[in-house]
C-alpha cells in the first residue's frame, strides 16, 4: 500500500496542535444538528416597501459529542429569549461576536453524549434592501405602473444566519420544517412542497413538508406575487415549474422545457433519479434582484432574471444557450453539492467544478443540442479562461483554505470553477469515459446525504483507474496530488532531436519562475496519423523533474501536435523547428489540424508571447494564417488575446493603430459572411462567431461595420426597421462610439432603458450607452449608476461600470475621475464597489494616468483600506508599464515603426501647437 503524500495527509489530519488556519470561524465539531424547526411571520407592511424587519422562532434539536456546558452557534439576528430543552433552563447573558458571528450560549448545566436536547430560541431579523444576501428584500414594477415587492433569500456561503440562528457550515446537515405567515394575496415557496396553509386575520400561514438532509447554505424560501409555468413532470410524480413576475409569464417556456430534459440527462447518466431524493419537487424561480446569477437551492432554484428567462424577439442565441447552460449547472448541484456536499469550502471545487463540467457535457447527451457543440466551447470558454487566472504566482490550489467569508467568497472564482471544471474534463481523459462515469456513480452512492472532502473522490477514482493508464510504478493518488494540491499548471516544451521529440516541463507563470512539476498525461498528433487528433488517451506520461522522449516520429518535414483536443491542462511550446513545420501546415491547408487544436495554438501562441517564452514578432507569424481561417474556435481565442494586447498598448499610440490594422486585415475571411444587416441564427455556431468577431471589427473601426451600424440604428430610432436580437448590443453601441448626433441618440437609448423591463434588452441598453466617448454623457451616467431612483438595479453595476471604463480611452479618464471624486459615496451604495479602482486602473497605459492615481493615493490618509487597494493597483500597473516597454522594441520591429514615428503623437501635437500658433499671431 502506497503512504499518500505529506500535502494529503495535511490536508486530512487538519492543523497543526496549537495553531488554528481558520481563524475562530469554525465551530467546534462536537455539536450536531439534526432537525431545525423555524418560523418566520412577514407583516404586509413589508410589501408596502415599509418595514424591513421579520419575527422568527427556531427549535434546533441536536447533540453533543463530548460532556460540554456551554453552545456555539452562528447569528446575525437580534436574539429576544434562548431556552434549552428538555431542562427548560432559559439562558439571559448569551454572547455574539460580531466579527465571527459566532453566538455563546453557556449553561448552567453539562451537556451529555448522545442525548437529544434542544434549542428554542425567539429573535427578530432585518432584511437586507441593497447586498441581495441572507434573507433580502426585491421588487420590480408591474404593467399597471405599480411596485410590487418580495422576499427571497441567498444564503450561500454564509448568510443563512441572517434569517435564523443555526450551524451555519456545510458538514451540518439536518432536516428542516419551515412555517411562514405573510399576506394571504401572496404565496410561498421553499424547497419542499407546501403540507398546509392556513388563511386567518388576512394572513396565510404555509408549513412546507419537512426536507431531506441538508446543508443550512441550500435552505431558501420566497413570498412574492409570482405566477408560474409548469413543465413536464421529472420522472413520475416530481412536479416542475418556472416562475416569476407575471409580465414574463411568456418566457418561462425555454427553461419550463429544457429543465426536465437536462433533470432526465442527469439521472442517467448519474444512475440516481431525482424523486429518489425525496425533495419532492422542482421548482426555478426569475428574481429580479439577483447578484449571484444562479442559486442550487434544493428544490426551489433560484436565477437572475436574465439566467432563466428566453424572449425568442430580445435573447440572442448566446444568452438563449446560457439559459440552458445555467439550469445544467444548477441541476447538476441536486447531486455536486446537494446530495453530496463539500465539507468545508476549502473544497469549493467539489462542488462547483462538477457543476462547471456538467452544464457544458450533459448538453451534449440532448440532441436538439448538439449543434451548440459544447465540448468544443468549454475549452475556449473555460480552460483558457482558467489559465489566465492561474498563470500568477497569486493563483490558489484546488484545495486552497479558506476562514473569512471574504476568503469563502474568493473561492468562488475561476480557480474552483473552470479550472476545477478543466481537471475533471482531463481525468476523464486519461480514465476512460467508462470508468470516470462509473467512478462517479460509485462516489454518489457511497456519500448520499453526507459531506465529502477531496480524498473521498480520489478514492473511488482510483479503484477504476487502470494502472495501464497511470505512469509506470505511480498510483493515482500520487497523479492528483499533483493537480489537486498544487497551484498552476505546466507548459511543456517539444524540441526536436533528430527523428526524436524531446518533452521538458516548467511551471507556467506571466511572471516570475518555481520549481512546482506534475504528472502530465500527454496525447499527440503526426502528420502522418490516419485519424488525426481523434484520440485523447494518454500517449505516454511526462513525470516530475524528468524528460520524456517520443522516439522516431519525424520525418522530413513532418509536424507533431501535442495535446489532442486540448483535453489535458497544459500548454504547449515548441522549439523553432517545430513551429515552422506548424506554421507550414497552417498556411498550406489549416484544415489538417483540428479547430479545437487550432484555437489551442493561437490562445498558447499568444500566452507565450505574453509570458516571454517567445517574442509577440513570432507569434505574429504564427498567426498570419488567420487570414484564411473562418472558424470560430481559433477566433475567439485570437480576439482573447489580441484585446489583452491592445489593453496594455493603449488605445492611440501608433503601435496601438499598427495592431489594430493588422487585426483588421487578418479578419478579412471570416468577415466575408458576417453580416449586421441580414442576420440568420439556423447555425448556432455560425451566430456566436458573428457576435464576437463584428463586435471588435466594430471596435477597432471596420468601415463596413460602423456603416451599417449607424445606418441600422436610425432605422430603429424612425421606427422604419428592426435590429435582430443576436447584433443589437453591436448595433447600439457602435452607434453610440461613432454617432454623429450623440445627444439624440444617447438619450433615445437612455429613455429606452427606462421603458424595458425586459432583462435582455436591458443588459444591451446597461453596455450600449457606455459605449460613447462624451465626457458629459459618461459623467451623467455614472451619477446615475449611485442614484436610488434612477431604476439602475445594482445587480447590474458591475456591468456598468465596465462598459464605461473599458469602451475608450475617454471612459477610462471619466470613470477613473468620478470615482476618485465619489468613492465615499460609491462604497456607500455599492457593495462590491471595492474592484472597480483595479479594474480601472488595470487599464492605465500613461504616465499622467499613474500621477493621477498617486495624487488620489496621497489624499488617503485616513482610509487604509481604500489607500492599500488602489497602492496595490498602482504596483501591478507599474509592472504593466514595464511589461508593455519590454515588448516595444520588438513589436515596432516587426510592424516596421521607426523610433521617430514612434513617437509620433508627440511630434504630431508639436506640429499642431506650431501651427495654431501660427494662425493665432496671423
Amino acid at each position: 500500500m502506497r503512504h499518500l503524500p505529506l500535502v494529503t495527509l495535511t490536508l486530512l489530519l487538519g492543523t497543526v496542535k496549537g495553531t488554528d488556519p481558520y481563524k475562530g470561524y469554525r465551530l467546534p465539531d462536537t455539536q450536531i444538528p439534526s432537525k431545525y424547526e423555524i418560523d418566520l411571520s412577514l407583516s404586509d407592511t413589508v410589501f408596502k416597501g415599509n418595514e424591513t424587519f421579520f419575527n422568527g422562532s427556531v427549535m434546533i434539536t441536536f447533540q453533543v459529542t463530548e460532556n460540554t456546558n456551554e453552545i456555539k452557534l452562528h447569528s446575525a439576528v437580534t436574539i429576544h429569549n434562548v431556552k434549552l430543552l428538555p431542562t427548560n433552563e432559559i439562558i439571559l447573558n448569551h454572547t455574539s461576536n460580531s466579527t465571527t458571528e459566532i453566538l455563546t450560549i453557556p449553561l448552567t448545566t453539562t451537556l451529555n453524549i448522545s442525548t437529544n436536547y434542544a434549542l428554542a430560541i425567539q429573535y427578530t431579523g432585518q432584511l437586507d434592501t441593497s447586498n441581495m444576501l441572507g434573507f433580502y428584500r426585491s421588487q420590480y414594477v408591474d404593467s399597471a405602473g405599480t411596485t410590487q415587492y418580495l422576499v427571497t433569500t441567498q444564503f450561500e456561503s454564509t448568510n443563512a444566519r441572517k434569517a435564523f440562528p443555526c450551524f451555519d457550515e456545510p458538514k451540518y446537515k439536518a432536516t428542516y420544517v419551515l412555517t411562514i405567515t405573510y399576506p394571504k394575496d401572496l404565496q410561498a415557496i421553499s424547497n419542499t412542497p407546501i403540507n398546509s396553509d392556513v388563511t386567518r386575520d388576512g394572513y396565510k400561514t404555509t408549513i412546507f413538508t419537512e426536507t431531506p438532509l441538508m446543508s443550512t447554505y441550500l435552505v431558501a424560501f420566497t413570498v412574492s406575487g409570482f405566477s408560474c409555468t409548469s413543465g413536464e413532470n421529472i420522472d413520475t410524480n416530481v412536479t416542475h415549474q418556472v416562475c416569476s413576475r407575471p409580465e414574463t409569464a411568456s418566457d418561462r417556456n425555454l427553461a419550463a422545457e429544457y429543465g426536465t430534459k437536462i433533470m432526465n440527462a442527469l439521472e442517467e447518466h448519474f444512475g440516481y433519479k431525482y424523486q429518489n431524493m425525496n425533495i419532492g419537487k422542482m421548482d426555478q424561480l426569475a428574481i429580479p434582484d439577483f447578484d449571484a446569477g444562479a442559486m442550487e437551492n434544493w428544490g426551489m432554484v433560484t436565477y437572475k432574471e436574465s439566467a432563466l428567462l428566453y424572449n425568442m424577439n430580445h435573447t440572442p442565441n448566446l444568452m438563449k444557450q446560457r439559459v440552458i447552460a445555467v439550469i445544467a449547472h444548477e441541476f447538476t448541484h441536486m447531486w455536486f453539492g446537494n446530495l453530496v456536499t463539500l465539507d468545508w469550502w476549502d473544497y469549493t471545487f467539489l462542488n462547483e467544478g462538477f457543476a462547471r463540467y456538467f452544464q457544458y457535457f450533459i448538453l451534449t447527451k440532448i440532441p436538439e443540442l448538439v449543434g451548440y457543440e459544447m465540448n468544443e466551447q468549454f475549452v475556449i470558454e473555460q480552460q483558457q479562461t482558467a489559465f489566465l487566472v492561474d498563470a500568477s504566482t497569486s493563483s490558489d490550489s484546488l484545495t486552497s483554505k479558506a476562514a473569512t467569508p471574504s476568503e469563502i467568497s474568493s473561492k468562488f472564482g475561476s480557480i474552483s470553477y473552470n479550472k476545477g471544471a478543466s481537471i475533471i474534463r482531463m481525468l476523464a481523459s486519461f480514465m476512460g469515459s467508462d470508468n470516470f462515469t462509473n467512478s462517479l456513480k460509485q462516489y454518489l452512492s457511497q456519500n448520499a446525504y453526507a459531506t465529502s472532502v477531496p480524498e473521498k473522490l480520489w478514492n473511488v477514482m482510483s479503484n477504476y483507474t487502470l494502472s495501464d493508464n497511470l505512469p509506470s510504478n505511480v498510483s493515482f493518488l500520487e497523479v492528483i496530488d499533483n493537480w489537486s494540491n498544487k497551484a498552476g499548471f505546466p507548459l511543456i516544451t517539444a524540441s526536436k532531436n533528430g527523428t526524436d521529440v524531446i518533452l521538458t516541463q516548467k511551471r507556467f507563470l506571466y511572471f516570475d519562475t518555481d520549481n512546482t512539476q506534475w504528472y502530465v498525461p500527454i496525447s499527440y498528433t503526426l502528420s502522418k496519423d490516419e485519424n488525426k487528433f481523434e484520440n485523447i488517451s494518454t500517449n505516454i506520461w511526462l513525470q516530475p523533474n524528468t524528460t520524456q522522449v517520443i522516439k522516431n516520429v519525424l520525418g522530413s518535414n513532418e509536424w507533431i501536435i501535442l495535446n489532442n483536443k486540448a483535453s489535458a491542462y497544459y500548454r504547449v511550446n515548441y522549439d523553432t523547428s517545430l513551429w515552422e513545420r506548424i506554421r507550414m501546415v497552417l498556411n498550406s491547408n489549416h484544415t489538417l489540424i483540428d479547430k479545437i487544436n487550432r484555437a489551442q495554438i493561437v490562445d498558447d501562441t499568444l500566452n507565450l508571447a505574453r509570458s516571454n517564452e517567445i517574442r509577440y514578432s513570432e507569434a505574429f507569424q504564427t498567426l498570419d494564417y488567420l487570414r484564411n481561417e473562418t472558424c470560430y474556435y481559433p477566433w475567439y481565442s485570437a480576439i482573447e488575446g489580441f484585446n489583452y494586447l491592445l489593453m496594455r498598448l493603449g488605445e492611440n499610440s501608433v503601435l496601438s493603430n499598427r495592431v489594430k490594422s493588422r487585426i483588421l486585415y487578418l479578419m478579412a475571411s471570416v468577415k466575408k459572411n458576417l453580416s449586421l444587416s441580414d442576420v440568420t441564427d439556423e447555425e448556432h455556431i455560425h451566430t456566436l462567431k458573428l457576435q464576437k468577431v463584428m463586435a471588435v471589427a466594430c471596435k477597432l473601426g471596420d468601415e463596413n461595420c460602423v456603416r451599417v451600424s449607424k445606418e441600422r440604428f436610425l432605422g430603429y430610432k424612425n421606427g422604419s426597421v428592426s435590429i435582430d436580437k443576436n447584433v443589437r448590443s453591436i448595433v447600439y453601441c457602435n452607434a453610440l462610439r461613432y454617432s454623429d448626433d450623440i445627444e439624440s441618440d444617447w438619450e433615445y437609448l437612455w429613455n429606452r432603458l427606462s421603458e424595458t423591463s425586459q432583462a435582455n434588452e436591458i443588459s444591451n441598453l446597461i453596455t450600449a450607452l457606455g459605449c460613447t466617448d462624451s465626457t458629459k454623457y459618461l459623467r451623467y451616467y455614472l451619477e446615475q449608476s449611485v442614484n436610488a431612483s434612477s431604476g439602475i438595479r445594482i445587480q447590474d453595476l458591475p456591468q456598468l461600470w465596465a462598459s464605461v471604463y473599458s469602451s475608450s480611452t475617454k471612459g477610462l479618464e471619466v470613470a477613473f475621475d468620478f470615482l476618485s471624486e465619489n468613492h465615499s459615496q460609491i462604497y456607500a451604495y455599492f457593495s462590491k464597489a471595492s474592484s472597480l479602482l483595479p479594474a480601472i486602473v488595470e487599464r492605465f497605459t500613461s504616465d499622467a494616468q499613474l500621477q493621477k492615481l498617486q495624487t488620489f493615493i496621497n489624499r488617503q490618509s485616513t482610509n487604509s483600506s481604500i489607500r492599500a487597494t488602489a497602492e496595490g493597483a498602482l504596483d501591478k500597473a507599474r509592472i504593466n508599464f514595464k511589461w508593455v516597454s519590454d515588448k516595444k522594441e520588438d513589436l515596432e520591429r516587426h510592424f516596421g515603426i521607426s523610433s521617430a514615428s514612434s513617437s509620433g503623437i508627440t511630434i504630431y501635437t508639436m506640429l499642431s501647437s506650431i501651427v495654431i500658433l501660427m494662425v493665432f499671431f496671423n
